[in-house]
């Protein structure tokens, strides 16, 4: 069957060809030798002989897919030459037809013999062929890039919840030590935690409010931890709140801010998350008011799992309109900001 879109496109080609070529007419009206209404009569063949063609590059379309020449060419080159000897022939039908219209009148390189129009149909096939081998090729290379990002997602998120595990099952050790009800209620939290953990990473992108839902789960665990020497904040708007992210995006960057940030200060301190829509854009915050970027900052960044995994889902999910920034805070404490398409769920 006929593919519509494949279909107007190459009438619009053909369409297009044929005007190009036409404006000899414009050029050449002002020769007294010239025939205004002949030009336009071959100019009207032409592009009927060119919609012969249109009409047979949908049906040419799926050969040209299912047997790429890229591969194995020297076994489908035959194929090809013998499915282009059966497509020019349509094509040279018609033309050979038109040109012997007795209303023609066209000059006399368009009576030429059927086998010199098969010849030109036969290169035109090959013109058709070439075009769709570059489509062909590009498509692969599309569908393996897809494949690499994935295959990288899934890599990422593998190194993800061990990390996370880790550090919670830490604090649940150190609560052993001060309050065993407390670790109690902490452990039966991160159970629940886990479960909703493993549902959201069988998506690639969750809504962020599932996102915020999981992060409030989550600091009430720091919450049990911390007490009075934590405070916390998510602000999102409405609009904000319905976009898509990737799975588990914020955690750690949440869970860096609180070891790094606020762990370290026997006052504690805030962590504030904010996430608001700006056109097309999402924009996602995390801040804390903690103890700011060490001096070896750039070398952890490189050999910790949260920033680099998190950079590495953005560049795997959104390519380069994904950005990550790590900011000092003037008045002290980090601020991460997040920019990246808005799409909602």
């Amino acid at each position: 069957m006929y593919s519509r879109k494949l279909l107007v496109r190459s009438l619009a080609v053909a369409t297009a060809i044929t005007a190009l070529t036409s404006l000899r007419i414009v050029v050449s009206v002002l020769n007294p030798g010239y025939s205004v209404a002949g030009g336009l009569r071959e100019s009207l063949f032409q592009l009927l002989f060119l919609c012969s063609w249109a009409l047979e590059v949908p049906l040419l379309a799926p050969f040209f897919a299912r047997f790429p020449l890229s591969e194995n060419p020297w076994r489908r080159t035959p194929f090809y030459m013998g499915v282009g000897i059966a497509a020019g022939i349509g094509p040279a039908l018609v033309q050979r037809a038109l040109s012997s219209l007795p209303i023609a009148q066209v000059r006399d390189n368009m009576r030429g013999s059927f086998f010199v129009q098969w010849l030109g149909g036969l290169l035109i096939f090959w013109m058709i062929a070439a075009v769709f081998q570059t489509v062909v090729a590009r498509q692969k290379v599309r569908e393996l890039e897809g494949q690499l990002a994935q295959a990288e997602l899934q890599n990422l998120k593998s190194q993800l919840h061990p990390h996370f595990l880790f550090n919670t099952l830490h604090t649940i050790s150190v609560l052993l030590r001060e309050d065993a009800e407390a670790a109690n209620r902490v452990l039966l939290k991160l159970s629940e935690l886990l479960r909703v953990s493993l549902d959201h990473t069988r998506a690639d992108q969750i809504p962020l409010q599932q996102e915020l839902d999981f992060l409030e789960a989550y600091l009430s665990i720091e919450q049990t931890r911390f007490e009075e020497r934590l405070e916390t904040s998510i602000t999102a708007d409405g609009e904000a709140r319905a976009a898509l992210i990737p799975t588990l995006l914020l955690q750690p960057l949440v869970e860096n801010a609180m070891r790094h940030g606020i762990a370290p200060r026997a006052a504690g301190g805030r962590v504030s998350i904010t996430a608001r829509r700006v056109h097309n854009t999402l924009e996602l915050e995390v801040e804390d008011n903690g103890s700011g970027l060490s001096a070896d900052y750039l070398q952890r960044r490189e050999r910790g799992c949260g920033l680099r995994n998190t950079e590495g889902r953005l560049r795997a999910l959104c390519g380069a309109a994904g950005h990550l920034e790590v900011l000092a805070r003037p008045q002290g404490g980090v601020a991460v900001n997040i920019s990246l398409p808005y799409r909602s769920s």
